[in-house]
């Protein structure tokens, strides 16, 4: 009887069960159904948002003292087997979608926020050595997307990895202005299958240690289900993940990276669609009030002296702002579950009004 009504106790614990819907983490590798419920039990619920926070090392000492205290208590091995038993009933369907845990870099090495974590990535780099250069002046937790069918992108890859920023590959994808260029090897919506997967294919081997991919323009791509779901079909067989830039406030990349296990974040922010440092020192302002509001926040920024500058300058005030630099893969790991993007959406700013890409 006691052990029932611990168990019928622990299903009432709403916030806490139901952070069980990450369970996708681990059941997907060999042998660790076992440990399931001590890798994926959501951390404190922040009112304001009702935001799930993702915290390995936390959840697993709270369920590990859980069945502990049934170990101490002199329950049997089947009690506590019928206790995980439980617990693991509740986690939603569909939410064990295959993630490869080595996809991303080390998540339990995580800097301390008070107020928030903010990251940014650098768009459409590789094709300019001054713009290279300006890049590399940045810290290190900035990300760089390097466009892959440029001549230094390659070149750039090894110095800004060995500098120790993370690598993206900014693969171009068909935007709806058919004014605007792409760039060679572009995905588009008319292509078969076959040539798609084909393109895709070359985009992904122009350079190496890169663990994710952005879209560059895109708008239109990122629009059609059909032909991101080839895109992302090819990210899960390799393990790669998805930022996606948010050149539409349309993109079916949410639901279809929840559907095929392929780890995603979004864009909160464009930092410079007005080239002026009053303009960037605003957009940076908003990324802050996001991130304090949601926990985490992206923007994205490219290559332009003024944005490099007022990055350099605002990265400075951010201890006095109880703000911490990330690189992008730390927020990664809080959103890329299914179940965190359907409780807490951050807040996104609008698609550009001026321009679509």
């Amino acid at each position: 009887m006691k052990l029932k009504q611990r168990m019928l106790s622990a299903l009432f614990v709403g916030p806490l069960i139901a952070g069980l819907a990450v369970l996708g983490l681990s059941v997907t590798q060999d042998g660790a159904k076992d440990d399931a419920i001590g890798s994926a039990i959501a951390a404190p619920v922040k009112q304001q948002t009702v935001r799930l926070s993702l915290d390995l090392s936390q959840t697993q000492s709270a369920i590990d003292g859980a069945i502990q205290s049934f170990k101490e208590d002199d329950r049997a091995p089947s009690d506590i087997a019928a206790l995980k038993t439980a617990l693991a009933a509740v986690s939603p369907p569909g939410d064990t979608a295959a993630i490869r845990e080595d996809a991303l870099p080390d998540i339990r090495a995580r800097p301390a926020s008070t107020h928030g974590k903010v990251a940014i990535i650098i768009d459409d780099l590789g094709h300019n050595s001054r713009h290279n250069r300006g890049a590399m002046r940045l810290p290190a937790q900035v990300a760089f997307a390097l466009l892959p069918y440029t001549r230094l992108s390659k070149t750039l890859a090894q110095k800004a990895s060995a500098a120790g920023h993370e690598l993206i590959v900014h693969v171009p994808m068909q935007p709806k202005n058919s004014a605007m260029n792409a760039g060679p090897h572009a995905l588009l919506t008319s292509d078969d299958e076959t040539q798609l997967r084909k393109t895709i294919a070359w985009n992904l081997e122009q350079f190496d240690g890169y663990y994710a991919v952005n879209n560059h323009m895109g708008s239109r791509f990122t629009e059609h289900e059909a032909s991101m779901r080839i895109l992302f079909e090819e990210l899960a067989a390799r393990g790669l993940s998805f930022y996606d830039s948010r050149t539409t406030a349309s993109s079916s990349s949410v639901a279809l990276a929840a559907s095929l296990g392929v780890s995603l974040a979004e864009r909160d922010v464009f930092l410079d669609n007005e080239q002026e440092a009053v303009a960037v020192d605003g957009q940076l302002a908003t990324l802050e009030k996001l991130a304090r509001r949601n926990g985490s926040a992206i923007a994205i920024g490219h290559p332009h002296q003024v944005t490099f500058e007022q990055i350099l300058a605002w990265a400075e005030t951010l201890p006095d702002k109880g703000l911490v630099l990330v690189k992008p893969s730390v927020i990664m790991a809080e959103r890329r579950t299914p179940y965190w993007r359907s409780i807490v959406r951050t807040a996104q700013t609008a698609a550009p009004k001026r321009q679509t890409y």
